[in-house]
């Protein structure tokens, strides 16, 4: 088979260009866009913003384990909003401001669904979920 010497390299480009978001197991950096959106998968990790940009945060809850209120730990640097529990999954979304240079932790736990007060038997764990953010 002989391939065109223009045509396999705009292949190539087109294909990388629309697969790029699948193979990027990264968070966004502050130098994509206006605001930075962390998942699940971001856990651990650090993300850099400059300040007036946004967080967003995007956690997948399950129906038996639902996210909390996602918290900064340094309010002055990076102020959240108040998040919402989206749909019946525990799922939460939030948004938080860089207001100034500085380091900050965003954290949320994940902890069982317990109907009236009573949990399921046996025992009861708790998720932790933490992403550093560096505000520069």
């Amino acid at each position: 088979m002989v391939r065109s010497g223009r045509a396999w390299p705009v292949l190539v480009v087109i294909l990388g260009v629309l697969l790029s978001p699948f193979w990027s197991t990264a968070p966004a950096s502050a130098a994509s866009g206006h605001t930075v959106v962390v998942t699940e998968a971001d856990d651990g990790t650090t993300v850099h913003l400059h300040p007036g940009q946004t967080l967003t945060v995007k956690l997948q809850g399950s129906e038996f384990m639902h996210w909390e209120q996602a918290t900064s730990s340094d309010p002055h640097v990076l102020r959240g909003s108040r998040g919402t529990r989206m749909g019946g999954g525990g799922n939460f979304h939030g948004t938080f401001r860089a207001l100034r240079t500085g380091t900050a932790d965003v954290t949320d736990i994940d902890a069982p669904v317990c109907h009236h007060h009573v949990c399921p038997p046996g025992p009861t764990f708790f998720r932790q979920w933490t992403v550093h953010v560096t505000v520069a």
